[in-house]
């Protein structure tokens, strides 16, 4: 197809367009046709004009390189003469006998002994650096020399850092990470064959579909958007594989076991509050009514009644109280990670604000606190009442009295499978 070369360029698309028409149809037509309309006979004439000029710069172009073709070897072959040597021995004159004693014996050692060849490397992308200077390197040494002596190394924090980021790439990107994911020796990969086999068993050989009757509804019809709005389709129909195998999503079971580990924490702290306000207000034996308790704590303003049992239970169980936090804390990440949305995401504990919030409950409702507390005292006084009448009895249990420890009969063999043996030979 012929293309002309605008008299007025322009880079428009819809120019370009156009000219692409007033090609198509200047090739179509004939020219008696063309000479008919005029602005075909225009851009015809343009044709005729740019070949015109085409061919006389071609002909200027073979005229002359066929006139200075000397000149063009030459300077074409002037890369051979890059180096200072060949250049020099290229453009010496010939021996004609009437050269100099000097110059000949010059001219003959020169030759006598085979030049180098020149070996070409590429070039090298290092970057040198200078060398660092010599007070600055005793300087690192000593500063390294002093953390080794004094034994700085990572904090904690600095290394849940450390470890956090670990878990969070392990979270996000999954274990394809550090495992092929394809490799059937794998959770991911066994999961994938299995899948792999449940399809093809539903798939009918003859006619290559499913041969299931819920496909006749959903085969060759639109997927629904409504229900894909909030999530792609490989998590919807993740989730429905879920939900027909009765399986809960991972962040579902990661919140009920945190939802359980921090309600059974928060019940363990307030009944460490309480034993703490029983110890507090009882006096002898313990056998004290909640209105005599009750009267033994009046002597304290609440405040001061908080701050007092905040410094029994932190003597008592401080550290086991911070383990259980971090410990939570740590499974509330690991949910959060897997939670779909930060809506859905926990607050973790703050350690001061739950003995705050544990201690000023057990304050508020004292009555109902020391109540509690008396009624688990009775019961404790109780069961060790009656386990020591059982250690004397010869029961297994604690026994107040050591010298009437119980002997337990040795357990005789059943000889179950003698029996057996017995039963088939009779």
């Amino acid at each position: 197809m012929l293309r002309l070369v605008r008299c007025n360029s322009t880079k428009s698309a819809l120019a370009e367009r156009f000219q692409q028409i007033l090609d198509e149809k200047l090739h179509l037509a004939s020219r008696s046709a063309i000479s008919k309309d005029e602005h075909l006979s225009l851009q015809l004439d343009c044709l005729e004009q740019f070949n015109t000029e085409r061919s006389q710069s071609q002909l200027e172009g073979a005229a002359f390189e066929q006139k200075y073709q000397r000149e063009i070897a030459f300077v074409n072959s002037e890369k051979r003469f890059n180096l200072q040597n060949e250049r020099n021995d290229a453009l010496q004159r010939p021996w004609n006998g009437s050269e100099l004693v000097l110059e000949t014996s010059r001219r003959m050692l020169d030759d006598s002994v085979a030049k180098a060849k020149r070996v070409e490397r590429k070039p090298s992308r290092t970057i040198i650096s200078p060398p660092v200077p010599l007070s600055e390197r005793i300087q690192n040494a000593k500063e390294l020399s002093l953390d080794y002596k004094v034994g700085k190394a990572m904090t904690p924090e600095e290394k849940e850092r450390e470890q956090f980021k670990e878990m969070y790439k392990e979270r996000l990107l999954g274990p394809s990470v550090f495992s092929n994911s394809a490799s059937s020796s794998s959770t991911m990969g066994l999961i994938t064959s299995m899948a792999d086999a449940r399809i093809n068993a539903e798939i009918d050989q003859k006619t290559g579909t499913f041969s299931s009757q819920e496909m006749l509804s959903v085969r060759g019809k639109p997927l629904d958007k409504d229900r894909l709005k909030n999530s792609t389709d490989t998590a919807y129909f993740m989730n429905e594989l879920l939900k027909k195998q009765d399986c809960l999503p991972t962040w579902i079971e990661n919140q009920q076991g945190v939802d359980v580990e921090v309600n059974a924490f928060r019940a363990n702290l307030k009944s460490q509050a309480v034993s703490s306000l029983h110890k507090l207000a009882k006096s002898g034996d313990g056998t004290q009514s909640v209105a005599e308790m009750k009267l033994a704590l009046s002597v304290y303003t609440q405040d001061k009644l908080e701050s007092k049992l905040l410094l029994m239970i932190l003597k008592t169980k401080k550290d086991y109280f911070q383990s259980k936090i971090a410990d939570i804390n740590t499974k509330i990440r690991h949910y959060n990670l897997s939670a779909p949305s930060s809506s859905l995401h926990k607050w973790k504990l703050i350690e001061e604000n739950e003995y705050q919030t544990a201690i000023s409950k057990v304050v508020l409702n004292i009555d109902e606190a020391l109540e509690l507390a008396n009624s688990q005292h009775t019961k404790v006084k109780e069961k060790q009442v009656s386990s020591s009448f059982l250690g004397l009895l010869g029961e297994k249990g604690p026994s107040i009295n050591t010298s009437y420890s119980g002997i337990e009969r040795p357990k005789e063999p059943l000889q179950f499978w003698q029996l057996v043996k017995d039963i088939f030979k009779s």
